[in-house]
């Protein structure tokens, strides 16, 4: 869950309605090094464009914001930010020749830039990724980091309402600061769990103790107008993965592509516009080369379709060039039989035809395979794939399975595996390696298997359970890891 910020002299957030800025410098000694300012967006990727002054002259550079913004500054190795806001006309006073520059502010806009730098001076290193972990390692808990965390909060404001007993400064900048300090809050809250399953590959986290979330509902999650704060876009994009791996019950996401994939689908249903947006690309940009093309394919056309502007969608487009020109894996082709053998088929059973099922499987001897000859029996179903290592992770759950179960338990449920291999030897391997046992079946084609495509599965391993009657009782099944959870919903459904 790594920063994406970009600085970038364009265009801001709402064009239409731009006013300008103004930011003067004067050099009280002359230096020959160069001052460069980038403007603050909500794009990830690289700095796209600078503006760069020499330090040895007065300078003026004028800007268009339809908001209030950050502004970064870089002299040499040093950084610091400016909030600049539509028809503000800061000069800075720069003493370039120290270390580090001392710099004062005067004209509009200065009373919060005053307040701004005392700010970044007590407080910077709380916002900044790498100090957030190092307090996490530090506090061992998840007790003490919220109490460190909680504390360094007041501490923040406390700053913020003494300067405002002395001082004006713009409501557009003390909604700016606040949203800084209290996004950061949250953000480095849901952030602990996540660090702390680092070594999952980013796939899981732990769920965090109820009470500490008892804030939460008060702050609002989806705020276009607190877009401009870095702390709101990095809360944001820990908020999703949070709660996504609630919805999952906190169990690990089967691969990157189940990640976006699930992610994506609630971030639907509680973003829009800009944050929307926002978090789309980032999540793309970030998880793309470890996703399916299918996958990222999914999700780049949902955002060039609300990106029309495609401030975003060019971005991710040479981020994950690669993925989203992919071809698109091969249709199954129905092999030249020959005619005798055909004549052979069509004496088959209607049941064994599969006209009845808008998929196709065959079985380890070739023939078709048809759902409805299973009705009468609970299936517990796995798709899978000899590439998949997740899958080969869960083979040996599986066979304790089936020792749960007595011989009379056995005779009414079938482990039906669904491979979505491209390969029929690749596949029959794979099943003798791995000790499989269970009732094979192959819908060739990856993602574009039949199989695959009839019950969108979008990723591997997916288990799913059907009832004697051939109902999907649950298509998001455990996984035979869960072990004796898994028995429970069979048995449950033998009794019906």
């Amino acid at each position: 869950m790594r920063n994406f910020l970009i600085f970038c002299c364009c265009f801001p957030f709402i064009l239409s309605a731009a006013q300008p800025a103004v930011i003067k410098g004067k050099v009280e000694e002359p230096s020959d090094k160069t001052i460069e300012f980038f403007i603050d967006r909500a794009v990830p990727g690289e700095n796209l464009s600078k503006q760069p002054f020499k330090l040895n002259a007065d300078f003026e550079w004028s800007l268009s914001l339809a908001i209030g913004n950050l502004v970064h500054a870089a002299i040499g190795d040093s950084v610091f930010q400016l909030f600049i806001e539509p028809g503000d006309a800061l000069t800075l006073s720069i003493k370039a020749e120290q270390t580090p520059f001392k710099i004062d502010f005067s004209g509009k806009g200065a009373e919060n830039n005053n307040l701004f730098s005392d700010f970044l001076q007590q407080f910077k290193y709380d916002f900044l990724l790498e100090n957030i972990e190092a307090t996490i390692l530090a506090s061992g808990s998840v007790d003490v980091f919220e109490s460190a965390i909680f504390d360094k909060r007041l501490k923040q404001m406390k700053l913020v309402k003494d300067f405002q007993n002395k001082n004006t400064i713009s409501p557009g900048f003390r909604q700016f600061i606040e949203n800084q300090i209290s996004y950061n809050y949250f953000r480095q809250l849901l952030y602990f769990p996540v660090f702390k399953n680092q070594e999952s590959n980013g796939l899981t986290c732990s769920p965090l103790p109820t009470v500490m979330l008892n804030e939460l509902p008060g702050i609002q999650v989806m705020s276009e107008s607190a877009m401009n704060s870095p702390a709101y876009r990095e809360f944001l994009k820990t908020y999703i993965f949070y709660f996504t791996a609630e919805t999952n019950e906190f169990k690990p996401f089967s691969d990157h592509s189940d990640l976006l994939e699930r992610s994506f689908n609630y971030s639907l249903r509680h973003l829009s516009g800009e944050p929307f947006r926002y978090w789309l690309a980032t999540a793309l940009y970030q998880y793309c080369e470890q996703s399916s093309s299918e996958t990222v394919k999914k999700l780049h056309k949902a955002l060039t379709q609300s990106d029309p502007q495609k401030q975003y969608a060019l971005v991710v487009e040479k981020k994950c060039q690669q993925q989203i020109i992919a071809k698109e894996p091969p249709k199954e082709k129905v092999k030249d039989e020959p005619v005798a053998k055909s004549k052979e088929k069509e004496k088959k059973s209607d049941k064994d035809k599969p006209s009845d099922q808008p998929f196709s499987l065959v079985d380890l001897k070739g023939n078709k395979v048809n759902m409805s000859s299973f009705k009468g029996k609970v299936l517990y179903v796995d798709f899978w794939a000899s590439w998949c290592g997740p899958c080969r992770q869960q083979f040996p759950y599986a066979k304790e399975l089936h020792k749960q179960l007595t011989p009379e338990q056995k005779k009414q449920v079938v482990f039906l595996y669904i491979s979505i291999d491209n390969n029929e030897e690749v596949w029959k391997n794979a099943i003798q390696k791995f000790e499989i046992d269970g009732f094979h079946t192959l819908s060739p084609g990856g993602w574009g298997s039949s199989a695959a495509k009839h019950f969108g599965v979008s990723s591997i391993p997916r288990y799913m359970l059907i009832n004697k009657k051939g109902e999907i009782a649950d298509p998001n099944a455990k996984r035979p890891s869960a072990g004796d959870a898994v028995i429970q919903d069979i048995l449950r459904l033998l009794k019906e």
